[in-house]
């Protein structure tokens, strides 16, 4: 019986879920981002609408409207862009935590397997002192 030799396998394990955690928080802050553009970009359409409505109101050239509902289609093409883009950076998140989880218990099952080996030495260390105890006090006995 031997102490635990793979502490190196538990390091590696460790730089393993470390790196996973770094690609997680990248993937939430991408996804972060893609959600503040389809914010900004609902908003333009939002004040699009409104100055839309105000220059129907106060009467406006057929250009100026034309140019405006054009711009309105173009900012909607670009919210469904950015939508898909959220949509994948979701799966992004998604996977990466999943990577994230799957190194956690790699790294977990090494440190439960030291832990039970340095257990099992731990025991036999005790026996072996009990034996040399046990062999002492018979030593001493007989004197």
């Amino acid at each position: 019986m031997q102490p635990f030799k793979l502490d190196a396998v538990i390091k590696f394990r460790k730089q393993l879920e470390d790196t996973a955690r770094q690609n997680l928080f990248t993937a939430r802050e991408e996804e972060a981002a893609a959600q503040t553009v389809l914010t900004r970009q609902q908003q333009d359409l939002d004040h699009l609408y409104l100055s839309l409505q105000q220059e129907k109101e106060q009467g406006t050239t057929a250009p100026r409207l034309i140019m405006l509902e054009n711009r309105i289609a173009l900012v909607k093409e670009q919210i469904s862009t950015a939508r898909e883009v959220i949509e994948k950076a979701q799966i992004e998140v998604e996977s990466k935590r999943k990577a994230l989880l799957k190194t956690s218990q790699d790294r977990q099952v090494i440190e439960k397997m030291k832990e039970k080996q340095n257990n099992a030495y731990k025991q036999h260390l005790n026996k072996k002192e009990l034996a040399m105890l046990d062999e002492l006090a018979v030593l001493f006995h007989k004197r």
